[in-house]
């Protein structure tokens, strides 16, 4: 039977090639590889360490695919876990059999010892995110960071600027780690039924998750640290699929390490409101990167579906959106939000729809949202927006069966320079 992958170690940077197998299907377009910004060397990392890097940016693949794959190392703790992930797949997505298997063998390693209690927190500067990092603040955790390679260099050092600044306010070490995770497989082969329905895709629907805690399995060795904390970005009055879950890479246990998937039970508005409680009214307020399209100039866009969502909550709790970071005070981001959708410039998924109950129903409550808001927020009629948003993806599925890859980036490219 072929090993789940192989595991190469240069410098900083630790290079997963998958078996030929997987890339038999067509899935993968690149190999996976990780830099450790704050590291000299991955090289004395032990390789079951590298392995379970390797094995949760995998095995969703390999379950999904229907492939049957080795692991050289037994982990009891690993394997019970991962069938339990595989088998919430399974529930949650049962348009796909998800009947491929990782078949464990050889020795157990021994778990390493534990060097601190400080976790490590991953951290995007986002809101959900950045009120993981206040709600386990006593425990100084690590905050560690993930960085798309095929990001804009410039970009990319303004947000890991903010993220920098962020973690010296509050005296914590912060690491950067630059990655292929996001863009190595071939998504537009991945679009599993469920997905597809739900107007999800391979990333957003199943991988994000499993992917950053894999991502922080050889920092977590090398600090010897007890647990990986991921902010929940769902909640649990909507147990919809979704690739980060208290059911999926929540349940995950390595030697040493566990998995916790932190605050699945408080919505992303009720995040808002603890943070407050938890800065004070004169506290500063920490600057947010929450946009799909993160530019230079303001970082956050102020249009996507995200940024909007974002300053709707902070308003809500009375809030300026700009102290944290969104490009507009409060008079302006009501101006905008509304503008937004009144031009029809809105796309919300449908698995987003509840957090702008959320948002409404908290006006309401909060006695801190401007009331001409409040009332147009009640108002607000989704369906017209969600129709339009389900078309759009239609639209995108249709052009993606149809226009090759590497068209679609030249035509996208061409359109740019107009």
């Amino acid at each position: 039977m072929e090993n789940l992958c192989r595991i190469e170690t240069r410098a900083n940077r630790l290079t997963i090639v998958p078996a030929s197998s997987i890339k038999a299907t067509g899935a993968i377009r690149d190999d996976l590889f990780f830099e450790y910004q704050q590291l000299e060397t991955v090289e004395n990392i032990p390789e079951y360490v590298s392995y379970v890097t390797a094995i949760l940016n995998l095995a969703s693949l390999v379950w999904a695919l229907g492939l049957h794959l080795r692991v050289p190392f037994r982990s009891h703790d690993l394997e019970d876990t991962l069938e339990k992930a595989r088998l919430n797949r399974a529930e949650l997505l049962p348009g796909t059999a998800w009947d491929g298997r990782l078949h464990f063998e050889g020795d157990e390693p021994a778990p390493p010892a534990t060097k601190t209690t400080a976790p490590l927190a991953m951290y995007s500067c986002g809101l959900d995110s950045t009120h993981l990092v206040y709600k386990n603040l006593g425990d100084r955790p690590y905050l560690l960071k993930l960085e798309r390679s095929i990001s804009d260099p410039a970009t990319t050092r303004a947000i890991r600027e903010r993220a920098t600044g962020f973690a010296r306010m509050h005296g914590l070490e912060i690491g950067f780690v630059t990655t292929n995770a996001h863009d190595f497989l071939e998504q537009d082969k991945l679009l599993l039924p469920d997905l597809r329905q739900m107007e999800m895709t391979w990333w957003t629907g199943v991988q994000y998750g499993i992917s950053f805690v894999g991502a922080a399995a050889p920092i977590a060795h090398l600090r010897g640290a007890p647990r990986i904390h991921l902010a929940s970005g769902h909640t649990a009055e909507v147990p919809e699929p979704n690739g980060a879950d208290p059911e999926f890479e929540g349940q995950l246990r390595w030697p040493g390490v566990r998995v916790v998937h932190d605050a699945f039970e408080v919505s992303r508005q009720n995040k808002i409101a603890q943070m407050l409680n938890l800065i004070g009214p004169s506290g500063h307020r920490p600057p947010l990167v929450v946009c799909f399209k993160p530019r230079l100039n303001s970082i956050n866009c102020g249009s996507c579906e995200k940024c909007l969502r974002t300053m709707a909550g902070l308003v809500v709790e009375g809030e300026s959106p700009r102290d944290w970071g969104m490009p507009f005070d409060t008079p302006q981001a009501i101006a905008h939000i509304r503008q937004m959708f009144d031009r029809r410039k809105v796309n919300i998924p449908h698995d987003l729809t509840f957090m702008w109950r959320d948002i409404e129903q908290r006006a309401e409550q909060s006695g801190k949202c401007p009331e001409e808001f409040a009332a147009w927020l009640q108002a607000l009629d989704m369906q017209p927006h969600l129709r339009r948003t389900s078309r759009r993806h239609a639209l995108k599925r249709f052009t993606r069966r149809l226009v090759p890859l590497r068209a679609r980036k030249v035509l996208k490219q061409l359109i740019g320079r107009r």
